[in-house]
């Protein structure tokens, strides 16, 4: 059940698995199941890898974070053992503003121990850890009965999901070349590139980024492609700034004055200023076996708007990979925009979906609040 349950991000922890003597030690135990948790260490990767090394089809990036994570305050990584061989492993990262609240970044479970209630044995040893622990936010491929088998877990949002193998750069190139508002007759402004710097300035001005985000994806958002997560407010959205490619689309064509105003030194509140915000999009990429993961997150309502907005994070990605990597690109957007027009004005480009091991079959991702009752941990 936990392979299914992907997720995103989290923010504080306790204790550092290396510092403490009773990480390493046994956490918990099931009597329904059998075996021990324990606190994942250096040496586990292996053991975690073999739970299902092709749960990802390659395009995996837990061997890129494994370490990362391990040695992060903010992470805990836990391993659940049976007769000594690796059955399931979970991730789960503390946010800072919410003692109460946890999100489960990853869990994997071996296929023949599937369906056998390991979330709540693998939530057994974080709740260890905090004691204030009461609820859990996790996102879910859609996969078929899943709400059957989570009748108590709150529906928050439910996203389309598409992911391609791209490793043509003839097709990539001609797919930027056509990829561009202007060039599709769309007859709002080109995206904008939102720096770091711009972006904070635009949440210190304005919050007009927070109202939007939060119209589209309500409390939370996740940092795909390692499914992390961060309340949609101004310190969550300045971190997203911090680790992301970010564009914005604002309604109508650039003024001939806004246009100036970018020559001049402050540009503090030019995201915000005389425009309605109508679309933005993030990204970020991590390496794996077949070569970059580049997960990009659309919030809007205009399908060629938003094929805008993937040409623009595509070209960044393609400009610094060499020609022989491939570039595994997989976006979130509303289902406001129909995922099977996407996918028909892709194909051409893209080819078709990329399934990954199967773990990509579905195109919905459906994300939960589920609470914790103290009595059951």
């Amino acid at each position: 059940m936990l392979k299914d349950l992907t997720t995103q991000e989290m923010e504080k922890r306790t204790d550092h698995p290396k510092e403490s003597a009773e990480a390493s030690k046994s956490l918990s135990s099931s009597p329904s199941v059998g075996g021990t948790l324990r606190r994942v260490n250096f040496d586990d990767l292996a053991a975690v890898m073999s739970i299902n090394e092709n749960v990802y089809g390659g395009s995996d990036y837990l061997p890129a974070l494994f370490y990362i994570f391990l040695q992060s305050k903010q992470h805990a990584m836990y391993i659940y053992e049976d007769n000594g061989k690796a059955t399931a492993f979970a991730i789960y990262y503390q946010h800072p503003e919410d003692d109460g609240l946890a999100t489960a970044m990853a869990g994997r479970v071996r296929q023949s121990s599937q369906n056998q209630g390991f979330v709540n044995v693998m939530l057994s040893g974080h709740r260890k850890l905090n004691e204030k622990l009461t609820k859990v936010f996790y996102s879910s491929l859609l996969k078929p009965n899943i709400q059957e088998r989570l009748p108590k877990w709150k529906l928050c949002d439910t996203t389309n999901f598409l992911i391609y193998k791209l490793d043509d750069r003839v097709k990539i190139q001609r797919f930027l070349r056509s990829g561009s508002s202007r060039d599709r007759g769309v007859s709002s402004s080109e995206p904008l590139s939102v720096s770091f710097s711009d972006g904070t300035k635009w949440l210190d001005a304005s919050d007009q980024l927070v109202r939007f985000v939060s119209s589209h994806s309500g409390d939370f958002v996740g940092i795909s492609p390692v499914w992390q997560t961060t309340r949609v407010s101004r310190s969550g959205l300045r971190r997203m700034f911090g680790v992301s490619k970010c564009f914005a689309t604002f309604a109508g064509p650039k003024k001939e004055e806004e246009e100036d105003e970018e020559e001049e030194e402050e540009k503090s509140t030019r995201f915000e200023q005389r425009r309605t915000l109508t679309a933005f999009s993030f990204s970020s990429a991590l390496q794996c076996k077949l070569g970059v993961n580049v997960g990009v997150n659309f919030y809007g309502n205009d399908c060629d708007v938003m094929i805008g907005h993937l040409a623009k994070h595509l070209r960044h990605y393609e400009s610094v990979t060499d020609d022989d990597v491939a570039i595994i690109f997989g976006f979130q957007f509303p289902l406001t925009i129909d995922e099977a027009t996407v996918q028909q004005k892709l194909s051409d480009d893209f080819g078709p979906r990329f399934k990954g091991g199967d773990h990509y079959s579905v195109t919905k991702i459906a994300h939960y609040i589920v609470p914790i009752p103290r009595s059951k941990l």
